[in-house]
């Protein structure tokens, strides 16, 4: 067996090769450096005919939405057809079902989704995997924390760019299903 290079036995320190390029560079003299966290960001859709907040979730493996969304937007889903899901904190639930064909409109472009009800998520709607593959979702991340989705009709090649928004809580009550922005508290 031949003896490997010296540069693979002893690789450079990476620290010491950074400031040996950068020297004492520091964070705005043009040198960037991750935050520590970054909201989460989200879309808005049309179902139907109302505009409901929905939060990209790349690592989710299917598209959900809560139960009070479901009602308020009168989908009907099949009980029959539930799945068991891990939340990230190794919690498991399952879910009530599943509702077929669910149009979504993004802009001037339709997606049709398969959407799993849950109960009782933070949120209205999570766009996961399914979403992103249907639509051929290219995600763009600027250094002001903007973010982009530009989608794609698979159906009719239509395709559309949209700016992400910061996550908004859930705007359908658990109790009732009304939209929370329509909802005065009477005095």
């Amino acid at each position: 067996m031949e003896s490997l290079p010296f540069a693979l036995k002893d690789p450079p320190d990476p620290v010491a090769v950074f400031f040996q390029e950068f020297g004492d560079a520091r964070e705005g003299d043009d040198f960037y450096v991750a935050k520590e966290s970054s909201s989460i960001r989200g879309l808005n859709a049309l179902i139907g005919e109302r505009a409901v907040h929905c939060v990209a979730d790349s690592g989710c493996s299917i598209v959900a939405m809560s139960n009070a969304t479901s009602n308020a937007l009168g989908l009907s889903f099949d009980p029959k057809r539930r799945i068991p899901l891990q939340s990230a904190n190794g919690k498991m639930d399952g879910t009530l079902g599943v509702a077929k064909d669910v149009p979504f409109w993004f802009g001037n472009i339709i997606s049709f989704l398969q959407v799993h009800i849950v109960e009782p998520p933070a949120y209205d709607v999570l766009l996961g995997r399914p979403f992103e593959i249907l639509t051929q979702a290219r995600i763009q991340n600027f250094l002001s924390s903007d973010q982009h989705y530009t989608l794609t009709d698979p159906n009719t090649d239509k395709v559309v760019t949209i700016p992400t928004i910061p996550r908004e809580l859930p705007r359908f009550r658990k109790e009732d299903g009304r939209d929370r922005r329509n909802y005065q508290v009477e005095r």
